[in-house]
């Protein structure tokens, strides 16, 4: 068989991390001679369009991977040409200042994952993507210390590596984090990391991004939205993915919220739930400390409704003798287990 003919009969290509910055070149491309492809990968190699040559010869494609080049958009051309059959594309990892409407007519996408952006254009278009699944619209990873302490030095090569060299001016981000290391020792802890997320976050996405179009999705089960600079989740956000039925797993983590919505507890469907990374204020730090499966439950047994409970602490101090005891037992017991003679307390009675 020779390999225009091993071409007409493939039906996966993967060519990640080939090396090829021109996809141009790898052929023979024509008419009818990818006809069968329905998964291509082409991550990683360090392109800055999209290999039309490919995918014009490409016309049953169900799959596309394009995460980590360097685009930095998506073509309305590529869009009609995929718009028959795609169902899976990746965008993840690329120089996304915007996401491009044309992504709105692919209304067979059931997988979007454009990770890694820093956009501030209008969602509007998702509404059409009416059979899509799972949606991965995290913006730009900030810092994010394994020890939970990041040092300036670690912080400088963050800034002056991708996504961050494309977007964030190293010298304002630098200053960001030497207005939080207040002490001067060269290291922010985690809350200080905390602050610096949410700060440079508003300078990636200046214009915060109106993530409730995502609330028409009603097929979508799985959501992250993390690293967007999110100060807070709308109620219509959560009551749309809440009354859809379909939602399982909801990552908002690394945002900039401080307090999350009611509405989360009346999610029936959601199964997991991420939320740390964000400086959340609501509820109350033990609950906090225990995780996100834990605030989860709280706002469950939250939306579940409330009786009111009358109760408070008392503390009876006096001189010996003086009746300490007996009046604690009328209180706790009434009347009737009033006693004349009582005995002594020794110690503390609690």
């Amino acid at each position: 068989m020779g390999v225009l003919e091993r071409c007409m009969a493939l039906t996966t290509l993967n060519l990640a991390s080939s090396r090829v910055s021109d996809l141009a070149l790898v052929g023979p491309f024509g008419p009818g001679v990818l006809a069968n492809l329905t998964s291509l990968n082409v991550a990683s190699n360090g392109l800055y369009g999209v290999p039309m040559a490919l995918l014009e010869c490409a016309t049953a494609l169900c799959e596309l991977d394009l995460s980590g080049n360097e685009l930095p958009g998506f073509p309305d051309a590529a869009a009609e040409l995929l718009a028959p059959s795609l169902v899976s594309l990746v965008l993840a990892d690329n120089n996304l200042n915007t996401l491009p409407s044309a992504l709105g007519s692919l209304t067979r996408l059931r997988y979007l994952n454009v990770a890694g952006h820093a956009a501030v254009s209008s969602l509007e278009w998702l509404s059409s993507l009416t059979e899509l699944e799972i949606l991965i619209l995290d913006g730009a990873p900030l810092a994010a210390p394994v020890s939970g302490v990041l040092d300036r030095s670690e912080w400088m090569e963050m800034v002056r590596a991708k996504p961050y060299a494309v977007w964030l001016d190293s010298q304002v981000a630098m200053a960001a984090f030497d207005a939080l290391d207040e002490d001067g020792v060269g290291s922010l802890d985690a809350p200080a990391v905390l602050r610096l997320n949410a700060e440079l976050a508003h300078v990636l996405v200046p214009r915060k991004l109106d993530v409730t179009p995502i609330a028409q999705l009603s097929s979508l089960r799985q959501l992250s939205i993390k690293h967007l600079g999110l100060d807070e989740l709308s109620r219509e956000l959560l009551s749309g993915l809440g009354s859809g039925g379909q939602l399982t797993r909801l990552d908002v983590s690394s945002n900039a919220l401080v307090r999350l919505p009611e509405e989360l507890g009346t999610m029936s469907s959601l199964v997991h739930f991420e939320c740390m990374g964000n400086p959340l204020e609501f509820p109350a730090p033990c609950i906090r400390a225990k995780g996100s499966a834990a605030i989860l439950l709280y706002y469950q047994a939250l939306a579940g409704g409330s009786v009111p409970i009358s109760r408070t602490k008392l503390c009876v101090v006096g001189l010996g003798n003086a009746g300490k005891t007996s009046l604690i037992a009328a209180l706790t017991q009434g009347p009737d287990a009033f006693d004349r003679e009582p005995k002594s307390t020794d110690g503390i009675a609690i």
